[in-house]
């Protein structure tokens, strides 16, 4: 009985934490959505609340050698924790364009993007499958986010059930202009991240320089990149909101769930390969739902067209997620192959 638990948790140890770390996604998310502040001063909160938490751990994991690292990659270490700073920074800024529900889906596009901006940067040239999958999860993304420029009517999300009956020709050019603001934030963030993501490819491929390092110099860039833009859109009064207990719990509840979301990860990629944690990552789509209704109180309205570009959108993804998840153990399996035959033919040699 002892043993077969033991292997069961073996197994699931990895998508559990993989669970978590899609859980600890939409958590942020809420907790941007519930604070009473824009989502950049909680941005700032939380960077200034994650920085000596990175930086501790950096030095306790290596000590004096993190100048040494940083000395050794300041170049790419600088620009990607600009570049992912400013789309963790716009990925903040979206909840307030968007229900939960629907940036959920939206969200999952974000495979396409890395994949446009990897053909790029790294020369990595998809496969007709792969493509044929990023179209379908763009189609399904244009029926989630439904542009009026393509007929749809325009959504009233960001109005109270009080005010959609007096909606005048005024109110609809405003929804539909904050509509288009929203995509852009949106498809802006998933560019910069996918962009990051191949720096970060690159720094890691050096082998040089530790996760803390990387996550502690995230956060510096984030307080001053945030610090600049709330000085810029006046909107630095509002950090006197935190003085408030609710406010400052909210905080402390963001950084206990960006602090699950980093060690979620990181026991996940440990115990699982990355193409399983990219397809358990894409369950987020039902915790956000369930946020909507659970966290925030509220469900968007929906119609025919929202869950048509719902299964579009994730199946899409998931099918190109399993692909590559199915692609890796084949490759896997097949290396595991050669190397018993060649040890096989090492023994034979040294009997003769």
């Amino acid at each position: 009985m002892l043993s077969s638990c033991t292997s069961l948790w073996n197994v699931s140890r990895g998508k559990l934490c993989g669970l978590a770390a899609s859980m600890s996604v939409t958590f942020i998310f809420a907790m941007v959505s519930m604070a009473q502040v824009p989502p950049l001063v909680t941005f700032f909160c939380r960077n200034c609340l994650t920085f000596p938490f990175f930086l501790s751990a950096a030095v306790c994991s290596n000590g004096a050698a993190i100048f040494s690292q940083i000395a050794n990659s300041w170049k790419l270490l600088l620009l990607r924790s600009v570049v992912d700073s400013t789309a963790a920074g716009l990925f903040y800024t979206s909840v307030d364009f968007f229900p939960l529900t629907k940036l959920g889906f939206i969200s999952q596009t974000q495979p396409v993007f890395s994949m446009f901006v990897a053909f790029f940067l790294l020369r990595e040239k998809p496969s007709l499958f792969q493509v044929l999958c990023a179209i379908g999860a763009m189609c399904g993304a244009i029926l989630v986010i439904q542009p009026p420029i393509l007929g749809f009517p325009v959504p009233r999300e960001n109005l109270h059930l009080s005010e959609i009956s007096s909606v005048d020709e005024e109110d609809e050019k405003y929804l539909e202009m904050r509509l288009y603001a929203g995509v852009a934030v949106v498809v802006s963030g998933m560019f910069l991240f996918a962009t990051g993501s191949c720096l970060m490819r690159r720094l890691s491929s050096s082998g040089q320089i530790h996760w803390a390092v990387v996550a502690f110099f995230q956060s510096g860039c984030g307080i001053v990149l945030s610090g600049i833009a709330l000085v810029v859109l006046d909107k630095q009064m509002y950090l006197l909101h935190f003085c408030f207990l609710s406010q400052r719990l909210a905080v402390c509840a963001l950084l206990l769930g960006s602090v699950l979301l980093q060690s979620s990860m990181f026991f996940c990629l440990k115990f699982e390969k990355s193409s399983m944690f990219s397809i358990l990552l894409t369950s987020q789509v039902l915790f956000m739902a369930a946020a909507d209704l659970c966290m925030l109180g509220t469900l968007p309205s929906l119609n025919g067209f929202h869950f048509i570009g719902f299964g579009l959108t994730l199946s899409s993804i998931l099918a190109l997620f399993v692909a590559k998840h199915v692609s890796v153990a084949q490759k896997q399996r097949e290396d595991r192959l050669k190397e018993d035959d060649q040890a096989n033919a090492d023994l034979k040699s040294s009997e003769l």
